[in-house]
């Protein structure tokens, strides 16, 4: 058993990229379920699916929720920006005519 996987260590930093490497080289032959009971459905490796995590990795991670936070707050502020100037010239058109 691996220094990370002990259970002494459960509440202590995992070495992440330790781990990753530990799994793809270990375990990239181990067979997987398929996830569906139907006729064609093959059984998969799992390290079939280790391109496909590393791309998903790519758009959901810690950084698209500050992208996330950082949009809306500047759309939010757009948004006012607009509806102040809007509302200035509906008042000056109004208090001309």
């Amino acid at each position: 058993m691996n220094n990370w996987a002990s259970f002494s260590t459960i509440y202590k930093k995992k070495p992440l990229d330790d781990i990753n490497k530990d799994i793809c080289e270990d375990y990239k032959d181990a067979i997987l379920c398929p996830w569906c009971d139907v006729e064609g459905y093959r059984y998969g490796r799992l390290g079939q699916t280790f391109t496909f995590a590393k791309i998903t990795h790519l758009f959901d991670n810690v950084a698209a929720v500050f992208l996330a936070v950082f949009m809306s707050l500047w759309g939010t502020s757009k948004a006012r920006i607009f509806s102040s100037v809007i509302n200035s010239k509906e008042k000056e058109t109004l208090l001309q005519g």
